[in-house]
């Protein structure tokens, strides 16, 4: 089983690690690296030479299941619950996840609590998401739990007999053709679609016996003519191929996934939840950035229109002051002309007197 991975999903350290290792292919094609700086410059060189890079095995099942985690967040649901009220759940600790053994018509046998009142408590002990829970319900509030749904899937495999020995038989694997249903923790399969149940296996691991997905082995895909996987815990062994090699990827991914999710999750798992509570903390962080910024843009609106008011009233002052100061120096300049038009008035009357004065002492010299 393989996969080919994108190179545009490789890292920059990962695209030169593969450069090295195909360091003489690119030379014989001719294929320069020089100024080659960017990522996306060793992507083409890369296309270029025609080189792309694959997993195999194990490796490509858990690379398949990390494309599939990325939409993990449609298997999720909520649901509300009354506050003090039963809650009418059963939950189980699955290596710390909250499981769900039974609930309400609204809650799916197999889930696990994902978050109370959107606060993630995927990550947390059980008993801190069971008192999550509790402190919810005694809260007085509706309160609402988000779930996560058991990977489903179904579909036609062939399925070797079932064995329940150490020891695999090669021969006479006796394949036979199976309708088969994954949910709830747990794959069925019959005869048919909508047919007779023909058995089932249970997903959970079990003391001392871990369950496990993987590719068939060597011996047994020689035998098979095809790609197989199989599902394994301890001696119990579920062995299933399809000529549709793509198809039987997606189910060794689904599988994969189903199992780590019913036995409280995987590596993978915890890494996609981690990455999405940073995600969730940096929108908060940026929404509450967002609500300070307009805060502080609207502070500071008001505090232009107090600044603007007083500039103007500043300009007001200016102006009144500039205006009494010009109406009193014209109120000066009046009176100063005033003045000088009251001394000439003056001369002129005193000369009239003087002119006067000369007549009369004329006269008095003629009498």
């Amino acid at each position: 089983m393989e996969i080919n991975i994108p190179l545009s999903g490789l890292s920059t350290g990962e695209l030169k690690k593969l450069i090295k290792e195909n360091k003489e292919v690119l030379k014989e094609k001719g294929i320069s690296l020089a100024g080659a700086v960017e990522k996306s410059d060793l992507i083409a060189a890369l296309d270029k030479a025609g080189i792309q890079p694959k997993v195999q095995g194990f490796e490509a099942i858990k690379y398949k299941s990390k494309l599939i985690l990325q939409y993990v967040h449609n298997l999720e649901y909520t649901a509300t619950f009354a506050p003090l009220a039963d809650m009418g759940l059963e939950l189980r600790s699955n290596n710390e996840w909250a499981s769900v053994v039974q609930g309400p018509e609204s809650v799916s046998r197999g889930s696990v609590v994902v978050a109370v009142n959107g606060k993630s408590v995927l990550l947390q002990t059980y008993t801190e998401a069971i008192q999550a829970m509790i402190d919810a319900k005694s809260s007085g509030e509706a309160f609402n739990i988000t779930f996560r749904r058991a990977p489903w899937k179904t579909g036609t495999l062939w399925k070797a007999a079932r064995q329940k020995s150490n020891k695999q038989k090669v021969s006479g694997l006796g394949w036979k053709k199976r309708y088969f249903v994954l949910a709830y923790g747990m794959l069925a399969y019959y005869d048919k679609k909508g047919g007779k149940l023909k058995g089932h296996y249970n997903l959970d691991s079990v003391t001392g016996h871990q369950t496990i997905v993987a590719p068939a082995p060597a011996s047994v895909l020689a035998a098979a003519d095809s790609a197989a996987i199989m599902i394994v815990k301890g001696s119990d062994r579920l062995i299933m191929k399809s000529s549709n090699a793509e198809e039987l990827m997606d189910w060794a991914a689904m599988l994969y996934m189903a199992v780590a999710h019913t036995n409280g999750g995987n590596t993978e798992m915890y890494e996609a939840e981690m990455s999405r509570m940073r995600l969730q903390a940096d929108r908060e962080e940026y929404q509450e950035w967002m609500k300070n910024a307009a805060a502080k843009a609207e502070a500071d609106r008001m505090q232009m229109y107090v600044d603007l008011a007083a500039a103007e009233a500043h300009a007001q002052a200016l102006r009144d002051a500039e205006a009494a100061k010009t109406a009193e120096e014209a109120a000066a300049a009046e009176s100063a002309r005033a003045t000088i038009e009251l001394a000439e008035a003056e001369k002129v009357v005193s000369k009239r007197r003087a002119s006067v004065s000369a007549a009369s002492a004329r006269e008095s010299m003629l009498m």
